[in-house]
């Protein structure tokens, strides 16, 4: 592991048990190696599991763990091996403490980053971790991207952390190239939604918008439930049409009036109330994920 810790691009590895191989563009990957094949020995099976959490938390670093993964256990297999005979236990409770002191160690020779300096730095580091991926040949423009999303939100938070998932969306988008990809700053993108007569006559371009997040439906639909009315007359029935108008339109107006300029709802958005938001110049888009 110590010599191919990083094999050449390109270097194929084959499959257990199956008759095929992978073939990775930048095999540098230590997660690659080991989620290739089926592990059964032990200590990879570990080692695996390692990469596996280091890439979902960090994205990179998983040859690293791999490495350090394998020292250590190959440090602690003397320990267990029958002539020694210690006990597991105190095993675990030297690992927790030697963690322990190098968590210690790493705040000591940590250094305060200036704030004059802290972007370079940033983009540095995204550089690093990108020249191991697909992206390695556009690294420099993408690092600029993730570090601007990371010090725009930070900005907003406690700019001690910030949850990329929860804040930060991704849309993928067919065709094109890399250089292509672009940052919404301070906005939200979504792909078109469905949309009904009268969507072509909404503005597309809002200054200052207002905009009122919805979670309900607004168009007409036949009752979910079971339900049974009984009418005696046309009046009567005309009276419930005249009824279900007047709750759908009241809360058009609603929307009216407190000065919304965008309305954004993740359920259905029917064709009487995107006319409707169309005639008042008001930009409507229902089932936004």
């Amino acid at each position: 592991m110590n010599r191919g810790g990083q094999p050449i691009p390109q270097q194929r590895m084959p499959q257990m048990g199956l008759k095929m191989v992978t073939t990775t563009n930048h095999s540098a990957e230590g997660g690659n190696r080991h989620n290739a094949r089926k592990i059964s020995d032990p200590q990879q099976y570990i080692r695996m599991l390692g990469t596996i959490s280091q890439d979902a938390q960090v994205g990179d670093g998983t040859t690293t763990v791999v490495l350090l993964a394998g020292a250590i256990l190959g440090e602690i297999k003397e320990l267990i091996e029958e002539e020694r005979g210690e006990d597991v236990r105190e095993i675990i409770r030297g690992l927790e403490e030697g963690k322990r002191e190098a968590l210690k160690r790493l705040e000591q020779i940590s250094i305060q980053v200036e704030e004059d300096t802290k972007r370079d730095l940033l983009q540095k580091c995204a550089e690093t971790t990108l020249s191991s991926k697909v992206v390695s040949s556009h690294r420099q423009f993408f690092a600029k991207l993730a570090v601007d999303v990371v010090l725009r939100m930070a900005s907003y938070g406690s700019g001690s952390s910030v949850d990329l998932e929860k804040l930060v969306g991704i849309k993928k988008i067919p065709g094109g190239a890399m250089q292509d990809s672009f940052l919404i700053d301070g906005g939200v993108g979504f792909a078109k939604t469905f949309s009904y007569a009268g969507f072509e006559q909404q503005p597309k371009h809002i200054t200052n918008p207002k905009i009122a997040c919805l979670n309900i439906e607004l168009e007409l639909k036949a009752e979910k439930d079971n339900a049974e009315v009984r009418v005696g007359a046309v009046a009567d029935y005309s009276r419930i049409v005249d009824a279900e108008y007047s709750i759908i339109f009241s809360k058009l107006q609603a929307l009216v009036d407190m000065g919304a300029t965008v309305v954004l709802s993740k359920l259905p958005i029917g064709d009487l109330a995107t006319q409707f938001f169309a005639d008042r110049n008001i930009f409507c888009a229902g089932r936004v994920p």
